[in-house]
């Protein structure tokens, strides 16, 4: 799962339906909800609910699965950013001792 899908499932809380969420992410209603369904299949929580509206227009919320599962991703990826930066500062002082001190990092 990249940042694309909690993007989303994001949208899909902000603007109230799939297709206004689509849009504001540029994907079509069809990609969105195929991403959507795949990752219902491979993850198993419900992502979202759909709820009766006017005759010619639905909505749809997220679930608190899949609130969750967007804390649990982003939690992750802030961790994973961090310990990446961590690894690349120590590879540059490992290499180039002289020139990464001396430029005051």
């Amino acid at each position: 799962m990249g940042p694309a899908l909690p993007a989303l499932l994001d949208a899909v809380d902000r603007k109230g339906t799939i297709r206004a969420a689509g849009l504001e992410v540029g994907w079509s209603y069809r990609t969105c909800l195929n991403r959507i369904r795949a990752m219902e299949r491979v993850l198993a929580p419900k992502c979202w609910t759909r709820r009766a509206a006017a005759r010619t227009v639905g909505g749809a919320r997220r679930t608190p699965e899949a609130r969750r599962l967007v804390k649990l991703f982003h939690r992750w990826r802030q961790e994973a950013l961090r310990l990446s930066d961590v690894a690349f500062r120590k590879s540059c002082v490992d290499r180039h001792p002289v020139a990464y001190r001396s430029a005051g990092r």
